[in-house]
């Protein structure tokens, strides 16, 4: 076996030290004042093991997995925001009820609403750090493989479709 390296040149400087930062999770998004309504959407950045790539349905979502506790990174600070994340797709035989929700490792009462296209809007109020990132955790304990299900070729291990997180401050 032969290492290969790739063509450096074909490179700007620091480019490829930023792409490793930033799929090992240490580059984060600028952390900004929570002073209007702020919609996260899922974009194809680096996630870890929390998160699939991202899928274009009638709006962009990830799947979680394969970790059945997915992290998701609130990059505002406030006191405390109105969090709703949109759940385009629980597995077969899920119920909403079974997810569960914590905010820095605390649970949190949360609701689920069901919209009239079929989407899931899970929401909660959740106290954010005043200076710092606050980390939302889901518990999807049933999970999925649609090659079990289906037979494809998809062997991922799958929990919920995620679209997009919307955050409303709350004094």
């Amino acid at each position: 076996m032969v290492m290969r390296h790739p063509d450096f040149s074909l490179y700007e400087k620091g480019q490829l030290f930023d792409r490793n930062r930033m799929n090992k999770g240490l580059n984060r998004p600028p952390l900004r004042p929570l002073s209007e309504q702020a919609v996260i959407e899922q974009t194809d950045d680096p996630r870890g093991l929390d998160w699939h790539g991202l899928e274009r349905w009638s709006r962009p979502v990830r799947w979680s997995g394969p970790n059945p506790r997915p992290k998701i990174l609130i990059p505002f600070v406030a006191d405390r925001a109105r969090l709703t994340i949109q759940i385009m797709a629980l597995p077969l035989g899920a119920k909403p009820e079974d997810i569960s929700v914590f905010v820095e490792n605390q649970k949190a009462d949360h609701t689920i609403e069901l919209e009239a296209d079929g989407t899931l809007r899970l929401c909660l109020v959740a106290p954010l750090s005043r200076h710092d990132y606050t980390i939302v955790s889901l518990h999807t304990p049933i999970m999925f493989c649609p090659r079990e299900v289906t037979g494809c070729e998809d062997g991922r291990r799958l929990g919920l479709a995620a679209a997009d997180i919307i955050l409303d401050p709350l004094s």
